[in-house]
């Protein structure tokens, strides 16, 4: 980092003399790069699109949109210190090529880092902090920007600054601006001396632990402290050398204005402390006045306490890089001070079962932290009718603990009480069939009764009902409802509420807030909100099982979310689970569950009621175990169950792994990537592979390839090719491992292994890219997944395989996998299309495949074979099989060099016989010994041939016995010993071979060269031949056809002349010439058929490597 800001900053320090000059270059002016430029600037200044960056601003021209560029830098989200070294490196090159961009940048920046100014004196406390949040949350990222960029010399104090200040020194007083609202900028005071705190003061942090149990580093000797510091002055002179100096002058003055500022923040710790301390005092002395603490002081002082933490983590962090003491704060044993504290401890007390109540901490509050209507609205308007409150009130104020004693006073009631309470509605139901509810007598009218009320403002209050959906306007409901209300208001409220759309659920649980809320004022409210639910109840189960669901459901909802705001009594509550566990089937199954799922949490976890559910919820359970119930009911009745009593969850031990295998993991699972194979490769090579625990590890991880990121595979196989080179018994293992392990996923066919055998078909076709794997062997995987467990080894339609289900397509998913990750390489093989019709053929056996597995197979097919069609039947498919077998068998078969009548050898012997006939019938002009020669040769040739036709009628002969007695598969078994020469033998042969290659050497010294008389004929009397033959054309063609025309060239003076001669075909001139020309034509074909299979050869091997490297090149870039 230190040598890369020397660089820029020599760089920056040289163009202030000079800029970079691209005149001569070719930059691209186009309005439409310049803006993409400027927006990418915007957007995505980050470390991975620095280099990006930086070659569009060599590139481009940007003159004119220098105003753009700082804007959009001074803009821009840097969220890490590399973002920032991105930045500040673009920044130096854009000040290396223009003039003016340090000055508006440097402007620009100033203007992001001027200290918090409010547009009004009338702004609220929560928008001023609102407002100092973000422009902390930007200065924080902009701060470190104008540092870096002061280092490196884009901005310097000289020729830029207007003040006599320095910059820095400048900025940072500004920033770091001591007075009342330093617990704000204590943030920026960190992040400047955590990270250039040695750059701009010259403070070498010290690096101690402090504990509070051990305080004897307090006595060390004097002279163990000159040799730490004398030490430690030596490690600061080597250090200082590659950290970037700024003037004395600067660092000077930053140390003083840091330590001022330290010393600032510690009086102001100290004092907020004491303020912390009055308020926890106050706090004491109202609740020992009035009986407990105002819900206002408690958030006055919550929120006091959490910015005074705040504070002191930030100055402890602070005094840690300027090597200072933190003051500590202890509460005093006697000192009754900490009143707040011992309340925080005793609500953890009293919530030890209230933490696992709720599910997180906003339903907590919705449940528990209703508003205090006593606060808000004058004591004349809350009277109610019973004259109970004030002695209630004066209840209340004796009791010393801080529970709610108004929202448990429903829950105020004893087990013997209850029990009793509930007898009583049972027995009451076997008489009467229901309960009879008592109305309350009404009432004579009150003064308050008596008001005038406007009915509109009623009406307005109840029309908004349905769309307060957030607890703020259910409760702004509640403070407007206590301005309107007498005794009619309230009738309409509770009708209101009580006849809630049985399609509108939702609101049930702010309904449900509305009258706990108005419950601490109005007792009737609840009162008579419950007795409806619970007539309404009764009354919904003397209908019928299959009607008035929705308003079932609705019912028991709205009870449940009553006993979350402890309004419903328990009794209430329990004898409606009594009633529906007695008649326990139907509907009245999905009611008791809804119920449940609702409060039933609530109940278990609450100490006074956690033993009668427990108890029903047995009686439930041993319900549903008895009685045949569906499986949508069964499955109700377990989600309520573990809904009221989750399982306990069991905490697995965490397994013990060594070092090295920690290591082996981390850059397998952790650290594998296309950039870090080879690191990772290199870094294998160097474990100790003699180590056999190491070498269990590196097999471990290796084996077991369905723990690796699917994407990553491909790395695998080439980490294994790259080892094999070191350790080839490693690249053996692993290939041996994954075929079994393919032939053990066949053989278990478990669904649960699934995502494990398609990671390991995917590994083996890697492998086979890779060449570590023969062809031979991806064919023999092909075959099996098809083959496998079924009868003979070939499927059927009508044939149930319990390993290849006709419904299971795995088997499918698996092929294209493999036949995927091969790619074209395999299409070369004439085997691939025996397979692929095999492939169909195995399809058909299965029932219709679902739309993911058709998707597949055609994009097989596209790949492999795009001008064929698939096989409509099993039938079909069958017949193409067969064919292509026989096909392939006759293909293959050896071919038998045996005519029967006559051998290839005869038939060469007598064609030479007799062209030496021809030759002695036709050459007059030889001699009588020498025609005597030829005849003893011919009959010693034709002695010889006769004896070798009776040797080969003697081998054909034995070889039919062989044939005959044979079947049509034979197996010869051959002893390699056997056929083994010996020394001896050797010998000769080589003997012999000399003496064989010496004799045709010197019979080839005495051969006569063969004159060449067959040469072309020239241009020019060819073309006269042509016309005199034009001219000169007879109507006798069965004389040309019997005769060969030669042209005779002859010379006379220096003309050449030339005459066409007819030869008749079998004279000897004429048959040699046309010989010798079959036999050019022969070879010369030979020779270019050899040539072009060569290229073809040359042609394919490169064309698969070619398509290989693609594929590769290709498969990195989509990963």
């Amino acid at each position: 980092m230190n040598a890369k800001r020397k660089e820029l900053r020599a760089l920056n320090e040289a163009a202030w003399e000079k800029r970079i000059d691209l005149s001569k270059e070719k930059l691209d002016a186009s309005i439409k790069k310049n803006t993409s430029f400027v927006k990418k600037l915007k957007v995505s200044l980050t470390s991975e699109k620095k280099n990006e960056l930086l070659k569009d601003i060599k590139s481009l021209k940007l003159e004119k949109y220098i105003a753009e560029v700082v804007s959009a830098i001074a803009e821009a989200k840097l969220k890490n210190q590399a973002d920032i070294a991105a930045a500040v490196e673009i920044c130096s090159l854009l000040h290396q090529r223009f003039t003016d961009f340090s000055k508006l940048l440097q402007d620009a920046l100033l203007k992001q880092l001027n200290p918090g100014s409010y547009s009004s004196n009338n702004i609220s406390g929560e928008q001023k902090e609102k407002e100092d949040s973000a422009r902390l949350a930007r200065q924080k990222s902009v701060l470190p920007l104008f540092i870096e960029l002061y280092l490196v010399n884009v901005f310097r104090d000289i020729s830029l600054n207007k003040e006599k200040e320095m910059l820095v020194v400048t900025v940072l007083k500004k920033l770091l601006s001591i007075g009342k609202n330093i617990h704000n900028n204590i943030a920026l005071a960190v992040i400047v001396m955590s990270n250039y705190g040695r750059e701009l003061t010259g403070i070498i942090p010290q690096k101690q632990e402090v504990k509070e149990d051990d305080k004897k580093d307090e006595k060390e000797d004097d002279s163990s402290k000159s040799e730490t510091i004398s030490t430690k002055e030596e490690n600061k002179s080597n250090d200082d050398d590659d950290i970037i100096s700024v003037p004395n002058e600067v660092k000077d003055r930053l140390k003083v204005y840091i330590s001022d500022y330290c010393n600032a923040v510690e009086t102001q710790l100290n004092k907020a402390y004491e303020n912390l301390k009055k308020m926890e005092k106050s706090n004491h002395e109202n609740s020992i006045a009035h009986g407990k603490i105002n819900e206002e002081r408690k958030e006055k002082y919550q929120k006091f306490q959490k910015v005074f933490e705040n504070y002191y983590n930030n100055a402890k962090i602070l005094f840690k890089y300027v090597n200072k003491t933190i003051p500590e704060f202890k509460d005093d044993e006697d000192d009754s001070l900490g009143i707040s504290f011992k309340i925080s401890l005793n609500d953890k007390k009293l919530d030890t079962f209230q933490s696992d109540i709720w599910e997180d901490e906003d339903s907590k509050v919705f449940y528990e932290q209703t508003i205090d209507l006593k606060l808000m609205i004058p004591k004349n308007l809350l009277k109610s009718k019973k004259e109970k409150k004030s002695e209630n009130d004066i209840k209340d104020s004796e009791k010393s603990s801080n529970e709610n004693l108004e929202q448990a006073s429903p829950f105020a009631i004893s087990e013997l009480e209850l029990e009793k309470i509930l007898k009583e509605k049972s027995e009451k139901m076997e008489k009467n069939g229901d309960i009879d509810e008592v109305e309350p007598e009404d009432e004579p009218m009150t003064v308050e009764d008596k008001r005038n009320i406007n009915p509109l403002a009623l009406e307005s209050i109840l029309e908004r009902l349905p769309y307060a959906l957030n607890r703020d306007a259910i409760d702004q409901i509640a403070v407007d409802f206590c301005f309107v209300n007498n005794k009619g208001s309230m009738k309409k409220l509770i009708k209101t509420l009580v006849n809630v759309p049985r399609q509108r659920l939702d609101l049930l649980p702010y309904y449900s807030r509305l009258i706990s809320t108005l419950n601490r004022c109005f007792p009737e409210i609840g009162e008579s909100v419950i007795n409806e639910l619970e007539a309404e109840f009764h009354r919904l189960q003397r209908k019928g099982d299959q009607m008035f669901h929705e308003e079932k459901i609705k019912n028991i909802r709205f009870i449940g979310e009553l006993t979350k705001f402890r309004v419903t009594p328990l009794h209430v509550v329990f004898h409606c689970i009594q009633v529906l566990l007695g008649n326990f089937n139907g509907f009245n199954i999905d009611i008791l569950c809804s119920l449940l799922e609702t409060c039933g949490r609530f109940l278990y976890r609450v100490p006074e009621t956690k033993v009668r559910l427990g108890n029903m919820l047995e009686i439930m359970m041993r319900k549903k175990a008895k009685q045949h119930i569906d499986n949508r009911q069964n499955l109700l009745i377990e989600n309520a169950y573990y809904q009221c009593n989750p399982p306990e969850k069991i905490i697995k031990p965490a397994k013990q792994r060594s070092p090295i295998e920690l290591y082996i993991r981390k850059m397998i699972y952790e650290d594998l990537g296309k950039y870090t194979v080879d690191r990772i490769s290199k870094q294998f090579r160097k474990l100790n592979w003699d180590d056999p625990d190491v070498l269990r590890v590196i097999f471990k991880v290796f084996f077991k390839i369905w723990k690796l990121k699917y994407i990553n595979i491909h790395l695998m196989s080439y980490l294994v090719v790259d080892l094999s080179h070191y350790h080839p018994d490693f690249g053996v293992a692993v290939v041996d491992n994954t075929i079994e392990d393919i032939r053990i996923g066949l053989e278990q066919n478990n669904y649960k292994h699934n995502q494990r055998r398609l990671a390991m078909i995917k590994f083996l076709g890697e492998l086979w890219i890779y060449h570590m794997i023969e062809t031979d062997t991806i064919f023999d995987i092909l075959y099996t997944l098809v083959t496998f467990g079924h009868d003979q080894g070939k499927p059927r339609p009508d044939e149930l395989c319990p390993l290849d289900a006709p419904h299971d397509y795995f088997r499918i998913r698996l092929i294209c996998t493999l036949l995927d990750t091969c790619g074209t390489c395999l299409k070369e093989d004439s085997r691939l299309n025996i397979f692929l019709v095999l492939f169909q053929v195995y399809i058909k056996t299965k029932f219709q495949p679902p739309t993911d597995i058709l998707f597949l197979i055609q994009d097989i097919f596209e790949v492999f074979q795009p001008n064929k069609k698939l096989f409509n039947t099993y039938e079909e498919a069958c017949i193409e099989l067969d064919r292509l077998v026989l096909e392939d068998r006759k293909r293959n078969e050896p071919k038998v060099i045996y005519d029967g009548t006559k051998s290839a050898p005869e038939e060469e012997a007598d064609n030479d016989n007799d062209n030496d006939n021809d030759d002695d019938d036709d050459d007059d002009d030889d001699d009588e010994n020498d025609d005597d020669d030829d005849n003893n040769d011919e009959v010693i040739n034709h002695e010889e041939d006769e004896d070798n036709e009776d040797d080969e009628n003697e081998n054909n002969e034995n070889e039919d016995e062989i044939l005959g007695d044979g079947n049509d598969e034979d197996v010869v078994v051959y002893n390699q010993d056997d056929l083994k020469p010996t020394e001896e033998e050797e010998e000769e042969y080589k003997r012999e071979f000399h003496q064989i290659m010496q004799e045709s050497l010197d019979s080839r010294k005495n051969e006569r060269k063969i004159q060449q008389f067959d040469i072309p004929i020239p241009m020019g009397i060819k073309k006269d031949l042509r016309d005199n033959n034009s001219d000169s054309q007879d109507d006798d063609s069965e004389e040309e056809k019997n005769n060969v025309e030669f042209v005779l060239l002859t010379k006379k003076g220096n003309k050449q002349q030339a005459k066409s001669l007819s030869v008749p075909n079998d004279c000897l001139f004429a048959v040699s010439a046309r010989n010798q020309r079959e036999i050019e034509r022969k070879e010369q074909m030979k020779l270019k058929k050899l040539v072009l299979n060569y290229e073809e050869q040359e042609e394919k091997i490169r064309h698969n490597k070619r398509r290989m490297d693609n594929r590769r090149y290709y498969r990195d870039i989509w990963q």
